[in-house]
């Protein structure tokens, strides 16, 4: 196993994960103010250094099957369907919800070479268009598994169109 494991700083995001205290039968008014502090949480990652592996799901091809699933741990297998849209996680999700897909993971514009100063949002608040993060350095945490995986990825194509679409192909560390 060729990996190391590095301490960083993850910026919580006020659309998922943040920390709001509930106010039972609170009534705010115009007058009254309501201060949330963003907090900061230290996670420890994996970083995946190994080495280099293409994924590639072709255009019209099943989302289903495990051929057409980058199946990277137990708990992400990514894929794309095949009406377009953008990535998710074919364990937990059956289509791509836009605001927070692929389930499971959070993303960086980066290398895992810089994971101390990266801010990780979703995947499609990270790169707006999918269709435009080809060549981009990015970097993917797989959350909520025993230990957070960050694995540098970089896609190489994005099919567009709704019509037998859904393909896409990047390159990916390994364990």
């Amino acid at each position: 196993m060729n990996y190391f494991i590095r301490t960083f700083t993850l910026s919580l995001l006020a659309s998922l994960l943040f920390t709001m205290t509930a106010c039972d039968d609170a009534v705010i008014g115009d007058d009254d103010m309501m201060e949330v502090e963003e907090e900061e949480e230290s996670m420890t990652a994996i970083v995946w250094s190994g080495d280099t592996v293409t994924f590639e799901k072709l255009d019209g091809t099943d989302p289903t099957l495990e051929e057409n699933q980058d199946r990277i741990t137990d708990d992400v297998w990514i894929t794309r369907g095949t009406a377009g849209g953008q990535i998710y996680n074919a364990v937990t999700e059956e289509n791509s919800d836009k605001d927070g897909s692929p389930s499971g993971t959070l993303w960086a514009v980066g290398t895992t070479a810089e994971l101390s100063s990266l801010e990780f949002a979703p995947f499609r608040q990270t790169v707006e268009k999918p269709k435009d993060a080809i060549g981009i350095d990015l970097v993917m945490i797989i959350t909520g598994a025993s230990e957070n995986i960050a694995i540098d990825i970089k896609f190489t194509s994005w099919s567009q169109g709704n019509a037998n679409g859904g393909g896409f192909a990047y390159e990916r560390s390994t364990n």
